[in-house]
């Protein structure tokens, strides 16, 4: 170990993709001398996702400590947001990733579904909390990096309003009905503008 410092401490937040990297690199040899998948399974468990736990939880804190990371903070959002790509490209060439998905996955789930249950009783939910962040990213990631961002992010909505949808009991009344509608008709197709412009048609099929 040395004295390098923790995978989960704050200050390195924006080193997290090298550390991560290196980290599982350095285990991948180890979990190939493992004789059945079970044994990979518990190490990886153990090991590698702890490890990406301990790093999402370093990100979270950064983001949640900006005060406004829209405006004065925005280079600091952009630094996290693409440290946070790094590691999803990397994990998604990782051969080991498939023993600890559900770490991987679970980053972006509740905020998602938090919004979504506003949509019947708020007007422009899309436009506040979708619209903001996606402009600002368009402006400051790179191109290529924000393609891959808008990519995930459509096909990730798409897949929590399907089962939104699906859970729905019903409307209680001609309103709720309106305000749905509108939030998921133009208020969406606004929002998602910056993202439209920069993915072909497949990226946008249902």
């Amino acid at each position: 170990r040395g004295g390098g410092p923790s995978v989960g401490e704050d200050p390195e937040a924006f080193e997290l993709a090298s550390l991560l990297k290196d980290m599982f690199k350095v285990s991948s040899s180890r979990v190939e001398c493992l004789a059945t998948a079970a044994a990979r399974r518990t190490y990886c468990t153990r090991v590698l996702e702890t490890g990406l736990q301990q790093a999402t939880a370093a990100m979270k804190r950064r983001w949640n400590a900006m005060e406004d990371p829209l405006a004065e903070e925005t280079r600091e959002a952009t630094r996290l947001t693409e440290t946070a790509e790094e590691v999803c490209l990397f994990l998604d060439s990782f051969v080991f990733a498939e023993y600890f998905v559900v770490a991987v996955d679970e980053v972006n789930a509740g905020i998602a579904r938090k919004m979504l249950r506003r949509l019947d009783v708020e007007s422009c939910v899309f436009s506040f909390e979708l619209a903001p962040p996606l402009l600002a990213l368009s402006k400051r990631l790179r191109p290529s990096g924000f393609r891959t961002v808008a990519q995930q992010g459509v096909a990730k909505l798409a897949n929590h309003l399907l089962q939104h949808l699906q859970r729905q009991a019903g409307f209680s009344n001609d309103a709720q009905m309106e305000l749905f509608a509108a939030n998921c008709g133009e208020d969406l197709r606004s929002a998602l503008a910056p993202a439209v412009a920069v993915l072909d048609e497949a990226d946008l099929a249902p």
